[in-house]
């Protein structure tokens, strides 16, 4: 597994953004696998990660894969994505790694875990429904996120598709994740998948 602390989106195209000396992997996450590779990505804001963080626990309660499962044909990288740097997301990077690394064994459907930054300035990072009709940019800030992480990832070139799990995703049953990926490999090639 590697674990890599916090990087940012725009060093997540480049060369050795994935390297990390927590790996405990011979394999390098920089080449493309011979099996195919998926990215859960998980944005949070300043306001919403106290949420985030709690929502594993429902991953502990519905385990995300099969641990007998010895068919699963994809790698799966784990993203914390948080919207810019603060004083928090600092504080909260240590918890994510808490939180991953002392599962009841679901770290075991995850084969790598980042951290990453989408360097949004403070006041570009906005999300006020209650102003949705007077400003268009009411909702920028999950925007520029997601078009940082969607480039940065698709450049990076290893991933044959990501999956993006906000915060309020929760998962109903067990192996949910075992799940998405046969209906992701029953439904490929594809552009999008589910609903916008």
């Amino acid at each position: 597994k590697t674990f890599v602390a916090l990087l940012t989106s725009s060093s997540l195209a480049h060369g050795n953004a994935f390297w990390s000396p927590f790996s405990t992997s011979s394999a390098s996450v920089n080449q493309k696998a011979a099996r195919d590779r998926i990215a859960i990505v998980r944005p949070t804001s300043p306001f919403g990660t106290e949420s985030l963080l709690d929502s594993f626990e429902l991953w502990d309660a519905f385990a995300p894969c099969d641990p007998n499962n010895k068919n699963r044909n994809y790698d799966v990288d784990l993203y914390i994505s948080f919207s810019r740097q603060t004083e928090e997301s600092r504080q909260y990077t240590q918890a994510f790694f808490d939180v991953v690394s002392k599962t009841n064994g679901w770290d075991n459907c995850i084969d790598n875990f980042f951290i990453i930054d989408a360097e949004m300035p403070e006041e570009e990072d906005i999300y006020k429904e209650s102003i949705q009709m007077q400003d268009r940019l009411w909702v920028n800030g999950p925007n520029a996120q997601f078009r940082s992480l969607f480039n940065g990832i698709r450049e990076k070139n290893i991933y044959d598709c990501f999956f993006l799990m906000e915060s309020d995703t929760y998962p109903l049953k067990t192996y949910w994740l075992d799940m998405l990926l046969e209906e992701v490999e029953d439904k490929k090639p594809f552009g999008l998948l589910g609903s916008i």
